[in-house]
């Protein structure tokens, strides 16, 4: 497809342009990003690691941070992705998308009470005003996530509360809906 052309034409164009010695960070970033989204996480991680011991553009270096995760996650490391959000947490911890990774890292271990104090800090922060921002991190994502570990701790009202506001903005309503009616099931049904 031409699109499929266009996008490999520039991990190519990149890839010269770096292999011929020109390693500003914001070429090491785009050829990062490329090898990414082509699905080549280990040569992206190569990559977001070079670029992230150069680079001194602070907005940029957390978006590499969460990309790196996220490489890590494809590749079936999850230690790495957790100690790279921590990375992230501590380069900068006003925003919101490293704590939904921490949280992340626990959920899918089933560590509800571990996973929750991460994702309710999130739901916390404001939208930061620049770099690369995921706006569902700001919106519904980390209540939504909230609202599973409440459940799952026994803790339906803070549950339902999570739930109604990760309604806002979700694209993933009538699974919320349903969780909803399913939460204040469990309150009615408490001895």
């Amino acid at each position: 497809s031409k699109m499929a052309e266009r996008t490999d034409r520039n991990l190519k164009i990149l890839e010269k342009v770096v292999a011929r010695g020109d390693e500003r960070p914001r070429n090491l970033f785009y050829l990062a990003n490329e090898f990414k989204d082509h699905g080549r996480y280990a040569e992206a991680v190569g990559y977001y690691e070079k670029y992230l011991s150069v680079s001194d553009l602070a907005w940029e270096k957390y978006a590499a941070y969460l990309r790196l995760v996220r490489c890590y996650h494809q590749l079936g490391l999850a230690e790495k992705a957790k100690e790279t959000a921590l990375d992230a947490l501590t380069f900068d911890s006003r925003r919101a998308e490293a704590y939904i990774q921490l949280g992340v890292y626990h959920y899918d271990r089933q560590e509800w009470d571990q996973a929750a104090p991460f994702f309710a800090t999130a739901a916390t922060l404001p939208r930061p005003l620049q770099g690369f921002v995921e706006e569902e991190a700001y919106q519904w994502q980390p209540h939504d996530f909230l609202a599973i570990c409440y459940a799952r701790l026994g803790r339906y009202p803070e549950a339902i509360e999570a739930s109604l506001k990760a309604l806002r903005h979700n694209p993933n309503r009538d699974r919320l809906i349903g969780n909803l009616h399913w939460l204040v099931d469990q309150l009615q049904n408490r001895p």
